[in-house]
């Protein structure tokens, strides 16, 4: 009997590790390469616009509710003053307001919908220039 125990164990195993650990790795792979973009703490200038970007310098950062940074003010402002369907306090608190606005953005270039600020985010949306007198422009 012992035999047949070891054999369904074995047959067990081979299973599981032939198809949920695929499922499990798949699962958690994009939660990794999320977790390896930077956090957006400040602005910086790309192409003339004020943009957020990470404390590295980097423009290739992300941001959701509950951040709070000169990051989130750059977010704000662009998002006030270039779409004139979104109205925004420049706080610097990404909260469910600016959550909307960000999921209003997405759904208008056809994004993922998720409401959190990222790469994709910021190379369609339009963004408020550092000289005033110009107008918003992607920047990419």
């Amino acid at each position: 009997m012992n035999g047949v125990r070891d054999v369904n164990r074995i047959k067990m195993a081979a299973l599981v590790t032939t198809l949920v650990l695929p499922l499990v790795a798949t699962v958690a792979a994009p939660g990794a390469a999320f977790a390896a973009t930077p956090q957006c703490t400040t602005g910086n200038v790309k192409n003339g616009a004020w943009l957020p970007a990470a404390s590295n310098g980097s423009f290739t950062c992300i941001m959701g509710e509950g951040a709070q940074s000169d990051a989130v003010y750059w977010l704000q402002s662009s998002l006030d003053q270039c779409y004139t369907d979104i109205t925004l306090d420049w706080d610097s608190k990404y909260g469910p307001q600016t959550r909307k606005a960000v999921l209003k953005i997405q759904d208008k270039y056809n994004l993922d919908e998720d409401g959190v600020y990222g790469p994709k985010t910021r190379a369609k949306m339009l963004w408020k220039p550092a000289i005033t007198s110009e107008p918003c422009k992607t920047v990419g």
